[in-house]
């Protein structure tokens, strides 16, 4: 070397076409070039793959070796003499491209990827528009379907992206390359029908055209606009751009380059678009007159709506009016309707779905949990020394969340454990590291598994260590003392070793991170579950993650859709901080005290007289569906905001079409508490309003402020709301900002009780049912999304093999679900996910809402199943 460089430590130094440079141990050529901003082509290379080295187009040449080496798959090494350009080189990646290209079909014209493919780029480089090599005559093979994607092999030039990005990424492991030579193509495992998640990250990852969406795409690169945004699909917050031609979305597109989910999606993200473009929209608003909606202005709705409702309230007083809302609105959607509600009519009896079924895992999380609620960054992901996910279907519920732990996996090595009364390892753990529960044991597997932490043949964790971050430790070890963990299986199911081995790993690894799932939430013990998880995350040293069910879960919260809590977190019957808003909003609302009772019950005992349902239809996913609609018939006088017709909107007074998220701005605040600006790409259908629009057009006609924009809204959430200060749209538009929420002070020990639930068993019910989401489908808009539905068109039950042979039941028949409450008809799953006695039901289809199955006040469903 001719010119000294500063070496750090963990470092080595090389020259770079002459330069010298440093660069960390273990970091390869390519990606030392082009942290120093030099150019080296690729092809089958991505940064979140690991090197595949197929296409040897990022060949270089290094000094002292003969014939070139991949840049992707070879590390630094000190006093290397790396070239990346000369004569020989492009001569070399100019025949490599020749190879790719010996069969390669030159339908450009016709293929999607025209335009947009690597492939067209590195030709065009290498200038291999001539062809130096001879084959046989290539017959083109046919095109195979895979139901939401298609494979040509024709176009496929084997990087191997597809199979890589399965298995390290997405888990699965359905691809894999079958054959040898030019006779090899892309095939599932099985040699038959593709059998996956249909994530397509496949799709997303092929630099051709080899594979692509079913969905036929109708225009080329240079037609379409993209508009980024957020997908409204779960609680992640991925961004995704919207792909248009001539105002109509066409695809969806993902970009490893922006947001916090490195160009992943989910299948509900990639398909789920074709909701946006459904006919089954409502499209003006309808008022029933007699027995049957008739079309109205906007005028007349909300005339009547204001009239009514004040009428009710002076009639029969604040508590006599009520709001049911979506966790799907914004947070300008969530914010202006309780400003409403609460500086306009006085009404203060706002709530959500979630909120209703359990209020101390969403708006009361910070009065139960205090520093250690169970909101955390994305990036302690990449921190964590082990992961645990504790009753959550991780790949199905957040299954973009599922590739960051992944990833960590694979990258640093990071050991993951999976607790679940159902076999949820869709990350193939070994055997040692699933801890497969009886339902209702969760508490006492959590105290043994605080209890092997703590003890030094196993965890050797000593709870003096945690003082300077935890309250009372002492108190948390004292509190599982009775608990043998050596028979703990005995309770739990889950084996001693399994356990230890656990624990251990959340001891000494440090930093564990443990998810908390949908199986916990809806959990009848679910307050004491998650202060169990609570004192296991703060006593290792780790934290817990509550994964969300909707888009926008954690921000109505935050704006105060609680009967409880004001914007913020502030408490309702708190005179000083309702005296903040009314100065803010200039209003005189009084401080409230929260009724107690659930909107259904006021409903039905006729305390409740008007109702107004935004954004959601809580008679098909509200647990206990015919008593909710028999509480909502008993209404005087009903609101629905919704963009498609539902169980709900047809016993509504008022009906008011409401936007898609598409059709319009805002902003949602994801499971870390990340705000992130969702982006208008088309234009609203019919006379659709965003809810924001809704309920300031109803405020300005009782005296309040009027709003132009919801940016302007955001605005004064930037400016009202404690944890939202500076973020406005302007601030979030491009990686989000996390809201501050409050986190002072040492993390609580809390007391939790250990006793497994009864559940009763007469014999006339002999299943437990576990009725949550699937993978495809999350309320009614994926309902409209043809794709989602070839994939999962009906209802069904997955059933445990030894149940269904004892039953003399048969994949595919169809059967009758009872419970004491109704009846539902499915098709049968036949699988080993269940255990004996347990059946899972997806809530997320109409004709068959499971929710009805439900009694409310029962801890445990409990089903029987007959041929139908």
């Amino acid at each position: 070397m001719t010119e000294a460089v500063a070496v750090k430590s963990g470092t080595v130094r090389f020259t770079l076409d002459g330069q010298p440079v440093e660069a960390l141990q273990g970091t390869t050529i390519l990606e030392a070039a082009r942290s120093r901003g030099v150019y080296i082509p690729t092809l089958c290379y991505l940064e979140k793959l690991l090197p595949i080295g197929s296409c040897r187009i990022c060949s270089v040449e290094v000094e002292g070796v003969n014939g070139p080496v991949m840049s992707c798959a070879t590390p630094v090494l000190e006093d290397m003499a790396v070239t990346t350009k000369s004569g020989s080189l492009t001569e070399y990646r100019r025949q490599m491209m020749q190879f790719i290209l010996v069969n390669h079909p030159v339908d450009c014209p016709i293929c999607e990827r025209s335009g947009e493919c690597s492939l067209q780029d590195r030709s065009f480089e290498f200038n291999a528009s001539w062809q130096a090599f001879k084959t046989e005559d290539y017959k083109k093979k046919p095109v195979i379907d895979w139901a939401a994607l298609r494979y040509d092999k024709n176009l496929c030039i084997m990087c191997e992206r597809c199979v890589k990005i399965c298995r390290e990424v997405q888990g699965f492991n359905a691809l894999e390359i079958d054959g040898t030579g030019y006779g090899a193509k892309i095939n599932t495992v099985t040699k038959e029908k593709l059998d996956c998640d249909f994530c397509g990250q496949c799709l997303s990852v092929c630099p051709v055209g080899a594979i692509s969406s079913a969905i036929i795409l109708s225009s080329r690169s240079w037609e379409i606009n993209k508009v980024e945004s957020i997908c409204p699909h779960c609680g992640v917050g991925c961004s995704y751009h919207m792909d248009l031609k001539l105002g109509k979305i066409v695809r969806i597109s993902s970009d490893d380059n922006i947001g916090i989910n490195n160009g992943n999606l989910c299948v509900r993200g990639r398909f789920g678009f074709e909701a946006f473009h459904s006919d089954e929209r409502i499209k003006t608003p309808l008022a029933l007159k007699g027995v049957k909606h008739e079309p109205v202005s906007w005028d007349q709705a909300i005339s009547e709506v204001v009239e009514k409702l004040k009428e009710t309230k002076q009639k029969h007083g604040p508590n006599s009016v009520a709001v049911l809302a979506s966790e799907n609105l914004t947070n300008e959607d969530a914010y202006m309707l309780q400003k409403v509600m609460r500086a306009g009519f006085g009404v203060n009896h706002i709530d959500t779905m979630s909120n209703m079924i359990n209020s101390g895992l969403n708006a009361q999380m910070f009065d139960n949990y205090g520093p250690s609620s169970q909101i955390t960054s994305y990036d302690e992901i990449g921190k964590a020394g082990a992961f645990l996910f504790f009753g959550c279907d991780a790949a199905n519920e957040n299954p973009v969340i599922a590739n960051m732990v992944r990833m960590a996996m694979r990258d640093k090595g990071v050991p993951l454990f999976v607790a679940n009364s159902r076999d949820t390892s869709d990350f193939f753990p070994g055997p040692d590291s699933i801890l497969r529960y009886k339902y209702g044991t969760e508490a006492y597997l959590i105290a043994s598994l605080i209890k092997a932490v703590t003890d030094a043949d196993t965890g050797g964790l000593d709870p003096d260590s945690a003082v300077d971050r935890v309250d009372d430790t002492a108190g948390l070890v004292k509190s599982v003392e009775f608990i043998n963990v050596e028979n703990s299986a005995k309770v739990t199911g889950v084996d001693y070793k399994t356990i230890k081995q656990t624990a251990t790993a959340l001891a000494q690894r440090g930093a564990p991170l443990i998810f908390v799932g949908k199986e916990i939430h809806d959990h009848h013990r679910s307050a004491e579950i998650v202060r169990a998880i609570s004192n296991l995350a703060n006593l290792a040293g780790g934290k817990a993650l509550i994964y969300r069910e909707h888009c926008n879960s954690q921000g109505t919260n935050d704006m105060g859709l609680s009967p409880t809590h004001l914007p913020g977190y502030l408490k309702a019957d708190d005179t000083g901080a309702v005296e903040r808003y009314n100065k803010k909003w200039g209003s005189d609302f009084p401080a409230f005290s929260p009724s107690g009772s659930n909107i259904f019950d006021g409903l039905s005992d006729g305390t409740i007289k008007a109702l107004i349902v935004a954004g959601c239809d809580p008679i098909t996913y509200y647990p206990d569906g015919q008593y909710v609609r028999e509480a909502i018939q008993n209404a005087e006088f009903l609101v629905v905001s919704s963009s498609f017709p539902s169980e709900t909107s047809v016993l509504a007074n008022i009906t008011l079409p409401s936007c898609q998220i598409a059709e319009r701005e805002g902003t949602y605040t994801n499971n870390e508490g990340r705000v992130q600006l969702i982006r208008k790409a088309i234009d609203r259908a019919g006379q659709a309003r965003p809810e924001w629009e809704i309920f300031a057009d109803i405020g300005a006609r009782l005296g309040l402020d009027s709003y132009l924009s919801c940016e302007q809204i955001a605005n004064e959430i930037a400016d009202s709301v404690p944890g939202y200060q500076g973020l406005t749209h302007d601030n979030v538009s491009n990686s989000g900002g996390l809201a501050s929420y409050p986190r002072k002070g040492k993390a609580k020990s809390f007391q939790f009780d250990t006793k497994p639930m009864e559940i009763g068993d007469d014999g006339s019910y002999p299943f437990i049912a576990l009725i949550m989401n699937s993978l495809f489908h999350l309320g009614s808009a994926t309902r409209r999304s043809p794709t989602l539905n070839r994939l999962e068109p009906s209802a069904y039950i997955e059933m445990n093999p030894e149940d269904a042979e004892r039953g003399g039941f048969d994949e595919g028949d169809k059967v009758v679900v009872e419970s004491k409450q109704g009846s539902i008809l499915a098709s049968l799953k036949i699988k080993s996910r269940s255990p004996k006695g347990v059946v899972f039901i997806p809530k997320n289809f109409e004709s068959a809402p499971a929710g009805h199955l439900i009694y409310r006040n029962d801890p445990v469903t409990k089903v029987r199943i007959s041929k139908s």
